[in-house]
């Protein structure tokens, strides 16, 4: 019987199947079968001799699609009586459904989805006629049976699907785990396979070269590349592993038993791994120093190993400055430094070593320290320092605004302004590399609210004083001997261009010289001078006299200043006023013009 094209088979109501073959053959190219009532009926039902091959068709309604029938009492040769090339199935229901020992011969070229229940399941029953050349293992078939996936062998070249147990999995010992990079981590996974037979494959995919298993012996092996072999008879199988990730962050594990391409089973596991903590090295004593040439100054380097404490030996090594530092031995006495640097143990855990620097060059330096194995470099630490004669510039009433030092080999200027100021005396003065350029300015923020304003400044050790003088904030090249820049004030109220005020010495200011006197008894010339002052019969009547009559009754010292005031003459029978002025100022043996 053959049924084409716009056949429909309409089977309402009533307990039986709508078409049976029981004998002969039929032959479904095209049509429908639609079968509404009865919980048990099929569209499709072949027992005894009938055959039935399926080209095409539609199945609607029915509980099973397809149903083999077991023969009793009949001796059949074939298994299989369906032969299923093409059809359209209705996905709410089983599509094949085979009686004890009964098969279905689904083409391989077959694309659609048919879901096959057994009466007689088991694990490796077989479902599919045995067929050649291979082509199943791309059918879509799966299983009604719960715990059941539809698997696939091949024996004596010849190929059909079958039953496979499900294997439930799972993962123990990675719940929430943090696992440090690098470190490892012990877990379990148990296989259950109750009614499951042969062997399988646990594997963990892409992990597997990250994974060691626990032997018979309690020894851990390398997880092999494409999973370990595990035997599925019986109950259960408990397996020990430990992981050790190879990448930071979130991660997920997931195990899997597979057997013939189909996994049996899957579990996994989130986890997380946290990043390797990676040794650190400081150097502590040479923030911003300044050493004198020809002079030492002490250091620390600190190193913590942290997650790299098991690597073994290293080495704090200073590059090309090795010559110039010595370390301290376990004695308290310092030695020349190993050329390949000083050995440690990282295992010892946090170390601190003591070591002095004597730098063999001036200017602006970078000190580098390095932990190292051989050429890796574990961690690496950089302080700046200058090395200079360092000649002193004292400044009284004055800022310095920059500090530069000529680069090196042509580089661009190094700002050192900071290294300069943090490192100044106990008195106020600094210590400046010859050849710096320095930027200085008068203290504006100091006299803010005094009434007084910037006059000029009293310079020594510069060659050319009278150049800066008159000028509130100047820029000079540090020379290799002492400098020292004291701003003198004014009255505020004083315009600048009035002819009979230029410096602190006024030619015809009538002065109260009282305090003047005061301060020369203290100066050292005691109460004979102030005898022999108020014994005289007049005062002297401007700051002029009285800076001769002091100098003169001191033995006319010569002052340490070299500035010439402009409002004295200069000429060699005016040189006397200009010694007595600047001797006076000097010594503060004469106020200043306010």
């Amino acid at each position: 019987m053959t049924i084409d094209e716009n056949t429909i088979f309409q089977s309402t109501g009533g307990t039986h199947d709508a078409v049976i073959v029981s004998y002969g053959k039929l032959i479904f190219n095209s049509g429908t079968i639609e079968v509404s009532g009865g919980s048990e009926r099929a569209a499709l039902r072949t027992f005894e001799r009938g055959e039935a091959i399926v080209n095409d068709g539609t199945f609607k309604g029915a509980k099973y699609d397809i149903y083999e029938q077991y023969d009793d009492g009949y001796s059949v040769s074939s298994p299989c009586r369906v032969q299923l090339k093409n059809a359209t199935f209705d996905d709410n229901v089983c599509n094949v459904y085979l009686q004890a020992n009964r098969q279905i011969d689904v083409d391989p070229a077959y694309t659609g989805q048919v879901s096959i229940e057994c009466a007689d399941p088991s694990d490796g029953r077989q479902l599919t006629k045995a067929t050649a050349p291979k082509g199943q293992e791309k059918l879509n078939l799966t299983s009604a049976n719960a715990g059941y996936l539809v698997g696939y062998k091949t024996e004596d070249g010849q190929e059909y699907r079958c039953l496979s147990k499900e294997v439930g999995v799972t993962i123990e010992g990675l719940e929430n785990a943090i696992i440090k990079e690098g470190k490892s981590k012990d877990f379990t996974v148990t296989l259950t396979h109750a009614g499951s037979t042969s062997t399988g494959i646990l594997t963990f995919g892409d992990k597997n070269g990250e994974i060691e298993y626990k032997d018979e012996h309690g020894a851990y092996q390398p997880m092999p590349k494409d999973g370990r072999e595990v035997d599925l008879s019986g109950d259960k199988n408990d397996y020990v592993f430990h992981i050790t990730p190879k990448n930071a962050g979130k991660q997920k594990l997931t195990a899997a038993v597979v057997r013939d391409d189909v996994k049996l089973g899957t579990a996994d596991k989130d986890y997380t791994v946290a990043g390797r903590v990676h040794t650190t090295v400081t150097i502590e004593g040479l923030e911003d120093a300044v050493i004198k040439e020809g002079e030492s100054k002490d250091f620390t380097v600190k190193v913590d190993p942290k997650d790299d404490a098991n690597l073994g030996e290293a080495f704090i090594d200073f590059g090309d400055k090795n010559s110039e530092i010595e370390y301290k031995d376990k004695t308290g006495a310092y030695q020349p430094m190993p050329e390949g640097g000083l050995k440690i143990g990282l295992g010892d855990g946090e170390v601190e070593r003591e070591f002095r620097i004597a730098p063999k060059e001036t200017g602006k330096q970078t000190l580098t320290v390095a932990v190292k194995q051989d050429k890796n470099e574990l961690a690496k630490d950089e302080k700046d320092f200058v090395g200079s004669e360092m000649p002193i510039l004292t400044l009284k009433d004055g800022v310095i605004t920059s500090v530069t030092v000529p680069g090196k080999n042509g580089a661009d200027p190094e700002d050192i302004t900071e290294i300069v100021k943090k490192n100044a005396n106990e008195d106020g003065s600094f210590h400046v590399p010859e050849g710096a350029t320095v930027s200085v300015a008068f203290d504006k923020d100091a006299f803010a609210d005094s009434g007084l304003k910037f006059g000029h400044w009293d310079i020594t050790g510069l060659d050319d004083p009278n150049a800066y003088q008159d000028k509130e904030s100047f820029a000079f090249v540090m020379p290799a001997k002492a400098v020292t820049l004291k701003a003198m004030t004014q009255d505020a109220s004083i315009e600048d261009d009035e002819p009979d005020i230029v410096g602190p010495i006024v030619i015809g200011t009538t002065v109260v010289v009282g305090g003047a006197v005061l301060g020369y008894q203290a100066y050292s010339l005691g109460a004979e001078f102030a005898g022999k002052l108020m014994a005289l019969p007049y005062f002297p009547s401007n700051r002029s006299a009285l800076a001769m009559m002091l100098w003169e009754d001191a033995g006319k010292p010569m002052p340490e200043s070299e500035l010439l005031y402009p409002d004295v003459g200069q000429e060699e029978r005016d040189m006397d006023l200009q010694h007595a002025a600047r001797w006076a100022m000097e010594n503060e043996l004469i106020p200043d013009l306010n």
